[in-house]
């Protein structure tokens, strides 16, 4: 029989929850995507879509934001979450705005990549101690913002 341990199954189950929460906020809402996106007619099409052209984005930036900080002061105490509580963090304020900013093509898949390398970097670097010994976990975070930032750049109800 394999005997998991709780951190694993914690780690897992919050790298999910931010996963959900992040993806609904992000293009589930639409009082967010207003934020964040608007359409306007353009020759013969009736619909196109501009995104983060309004100073607005920046306040849809911070709601996605708001409850990771909010998920690492309540994990706080927990040694078990509290590091990847915080990548979360950082992982959020360098992806979100790529995520909301970008469409899913070449560039913007290029500028996700980028990004998600210079968060695992940052991360690993500023965290090192905890890092060393728990690579898997990074690893955990950085898949979990690969696939939200991909959900965010999809934008499948813009017009």
């Amino acid at each position: 029989m394999i005997k998991i341990g709780v951190k694993p199954v914690l780690l897992v189950a919050y790298s999910f929850l931010v996963f959900l929460l992040e993806t609904y906020l992000g293009i589930g809402n639409w009082g967010i995507i207003g934020l964040y996106m608007i359409t306007r007619r353009v020759g013969q099409n009736p619909c196109v879509p501009f995104y983060c052209v309004t100073s607005t984005w920046i306040l849809a930036v911070a709601i996605l934001i708001a409850p990771l900080i909010f998920g690492y002061l309540l994990l706080e105490r927990y040694e078990a979450l509290r590091e990847h509580s915080k990548s979360h963090i950082l992982f959020g304020l360098l992806l979100v705005p790529v995520g909301l900013c970008r469409t899913l093509n070449s560039g913007g898949l290029v500028t996700m990549l980028y990004f998600l390398s210079l968060a695992t970097g940052l991360s690993y670097l500023l965290q090192r101690n905890y890092y060393e010994k728990h690579l898997p976990e990074l690893a955990l975070v950085g898949f979990t913002w690969f696939l939200i930032t991909h959900a965010l750049m999809l934008k499948p109800w813009a017009c």
